[in-house]
């Protein structure tokens, strides 16, 4: 578990993981020439730098997870604009039924593009996890240490209340 997660649950072993974990490479990142012509990529850089480094995250080591999560954007992008149905009231089936010989359905499918989809979904919230940009990520990070402080001193507080009485 990084060092900053640890600290930030409060845990004794932080101090030990951040002795252990190198410092982060604070080389200025440039947007890769090729994201340009990606639809959506261009703009989802901006955006994840911005955020990653008002949040102290951006490492020039992540470069490759960062220019991989932006084109799993795009290409995210894309086909959710397909089943959105590119501003069409009726929106494209999300799946096909088969039919056997005689013309029963047999199974109900859903679309390549769709699947595909899916797939690219849970990519891009397995990499929004690891730079804590969803609800649970960000609790871990900072949340958690506020709240076991909070959680001690109430703690304390009923304590010492044994006490006095």
């Amino acid at each position: 578990m990084p060092a900053l997660r640890l600290a930030a649950q409060g845990s004794r072993f932080a101090e030990e993981r951040a002795a252990q974990t190198p410092p982060p490479d604070e080389t200025p990142l440039v947007r890769p020439d090729w994201l340009d012509d990606v639809p959506d990529a261009a703009q989802c850089w901006d955006r994840l730098i911005e955020i990653l480094e008002r949040n102290g995250l951006l490492d020039a080591r992540d470069i490759a997870i960062i220019e991989r999560y932006c084109w799993l954007y795009s290409e995210w992008s894309m086909l959710r604009a397909f089943f959105d149905g590119n501003g069409n009231k009726t929106a494209p089936k999300r799946s096909y039924t088969v039919r056997d010989a005689d013309g029963r359905v047999v199974a109900v499918r859903p679309l390549p593009q769709y699947s595909s989809m899916l797939k690219i979904h849970g990519e891009l919230v397995k990499i929004e996890r690891e730079f804590g940009l969803t609800p649970s990520a960000r609790l871990n990070f900072g949340a958690a240490g506020a709240m076991k402080d909070k959680r001690d001193e109430d703690r304390g507080d009923s304590w010492l209340a044994s006490f006095t009485g």
